[in-house]
């Protein structure tokens, strides 16, 4: 994990799993996502932003392997 003044950036499934576990008790989450949509069958998810009481997070699904 990077960790800027203003946010974290999650780059790995590890961080995205540390992410997830300290989350469990959040009551309340901030989420905008990104989208290319342009000459896609499907629309590609390029980016996640999360706010909460814990702090910001830049989420980069193309850089995770399992987002589930």
């Amino acid at each position: 994990m990077k960790e800027n003044n203003n946010f974290i950036l999650i780059e790995t499934d590890n961080d995205l799993k540390v992410f997830s576990d300290a989350h469990q008790k959040v009551t309340q989450i901030g989420i905008d996502t990104e989208f290319v949509g342009e000459k896609r069958y499907k629309p590609l998810i390029c980016l996640i932003q999360t706010s909460s009481e814990i702090g910001n997070y830049i989420i980069d699904p193309l850089a995770i392997k399992d987002l589930s």
